[in-house]
């Protein structure tokens, strides 16, 4: 798969100044975006100046508030500007792309990112020996001894977390959902992570699968995941799974 990482400029040079001063805690997700996400969004917007969708009340518990922005109309965005505070608070703010806390704290330097967006139709049942994650805290302490703190607070909420232990019984492997749109079925997984020290041995592929048959098992039609566009193993990684290329997302903070 050909991988290609460009730098999307903002068509107004004001526009992300007007940004910054109207969300001073909030880091801006720039990209462009597709269905089924785009409509259901929180604060992301099409080219119809004003399309804005809060589902904000899907993603609180997340530890940095976000305003992501699909846009490339400066119009489009102006009016975004006032509305998100109509709809929820700015702590409550839409995080769909996260990051290591100190990446989201780097990224004060205007970092640009590039991701694959990547969806899975529904399958057939899959065989898996991952085990539930049940214990809210436990997947919490996982994913911030790995540095994941930015999802940790909300990834139990959704349920059909599973991963793999150790010999102690720690959890060694683990891979969860970031959000749920029940309005067309779509789940976003994320938080898959293997501790280093037990690396290829299959964990993260069974943790991943045993998440795709849960939530197909309880009604979901289509799930996908983000991926880095400059991680080629990983994009092969996910492609051997059943995931299929639907989008690109350019992510630029602020």
């Amino acid at each position: 798969m050909p991988l290609r990482v460009s730098r999307p400029e903002l068509p107004d040079p004001d526009l992300r100044a007007h940004l910054v001063r109207a969300f001073p805690n909030a880091l801006l997700l720039l990209g462009d975006g597709s269905a089924p996400l785009l409509p259901h969004t929180s604060f992301w917007v099409a080219g119809d100046n004003g399309a804005v969708v809060g589902v904000a009340a899907l993603f609180r518990g997340f530890e940095m508030p976000v305003l992501s922005l699909i846009s490339t109309d400066p119009e489009t965005a102006r009016e975004l500007i006032d509305r998100p505070r109509e709809s929820a608070a700015p702590e409550s703010l839409l995080a769909l792309y996260g990051g290591e806390p100190a990446l989201a704290a780097d990224w004060a330097a205007s970092e640009t990112q590039e991701d694959v967006w990547m969806t899975r139709a529904t399958a057939p049942s899959i065989e898996t020996t991952a085990i539930e994650i049940t214990s809210a805290d436990e997947l919490s302490s996982f994913y911030r001894k790995h540095q994941m703190r930015f999802w940790a607070s909300a990834m139990h909420q959704f349920g059909h977390c599973f991963g793999f232990r150790g010999h102690s019984g720690e959890l060694v492997s683990a891979a969860a959902v970031n959000f749920i749109i029940p309005e067309v079925a779509y789940a976003q997984i994320g938080g898959v992570v293997t501790d280093p020290a037990w690396r290829g041995k299959g964990f993260a592929r069974s943790c991943v699968l045993a998440v795709i048959d849960s939530l197909y098992r309880s009604g979901i039609a289509e799930c996908g995941l983000f991926a880095r566009c400059d991680d080629g193993r990983l994009l092969e990684f996910y492609c051997s799974l059943g995931f299929r290329e639907r989008g690109r997302f350019h992510f630029i903070g602020l």
